[in-house]
C-alpha cells in the first residue's frame, strides 16, 4: 500500500488518494484527496508562500549559518542567481527556518554574526552626520 499523508481536516490517511498535481512557479506540486470530508489539498513543504525559489533560500540559510554576513549573502544571491533580495528578508528566513525553535540561541547566534557588520554601520552613519552637519 502506497503512503499518503495524512488529511489537515479530519487526520485521516485511508481515506486519502493521489488526485492530480498542481503546477507552482518553481516546481509540480502532488494534489491529494479526502474521501472522507471530501475536500482536496496539498501538503506544506515548508516553503508555503515563499516567492522565492526554495533552493535560492537554502542556500542563503547555508551561507548565513556558516556565519557569512546578511550583505555578503545579498550579494552572493545577486552574483550568481541573480536574484535581489533585502538582507532584511535573509534574516526573516533564518528566523523562520532556525536550526532549534529556542529563540535565545537565535538572538545570540544574531549578535555574533553581524557584530562587525553593525560596527561598520555605525561608523559610516558617524561620518555621514560629520559631513552632513559640515564638521567634516
Amino acid at each position: 500500500m502506497e503512503w499518503h499523508p495524512p488529511c489537515p481536516k479530519c487526520s485521516k490517511s485511508d481515506s486519502v488518494s493521489k488526485n492530480g498535481t498542481r503546477i507552482n512557479q518553481f516546481s509540480v506540486k502532488q494534489r491529494y484527496y479526502c474521501r472522507a470530508d471530501n475536500t482536496w489539498f496539498t501538503p506544506d513543504d515548508g516553503f508555503s508562500r515563499m516567492r522565492i525559489d526554495p533552493r535560492i533560500i537554502l542556500v542563503a540559510l547555508d551561507l548565513f549559518y556558516k556565519k557569512i554576513s546578511l550583505r555578503g549573502i545579498k550579494q552572493h544571491l545577486l552574483q550568481f542567481y541573480n536574484a535581489d533580495v533585502s538582507h532584511v528578508t535573509i534574516r526573516n528566513w533564518a528566523k523562520k527556518y532556525n536550526q532549534s525553535n529556542v529563540a535565545g540561541k537565535y538572538k545570540k547566534v544574531f549578535s555574533e554574526i553581524n557584530k562587525p557588520e553593525m560596527e561598520l554601520f555605525a561608523v559610516v552613519r558617524k561620518n555621514m552626520r560629520k559631513i552632513e552637519s559640515g564638521r567634516w
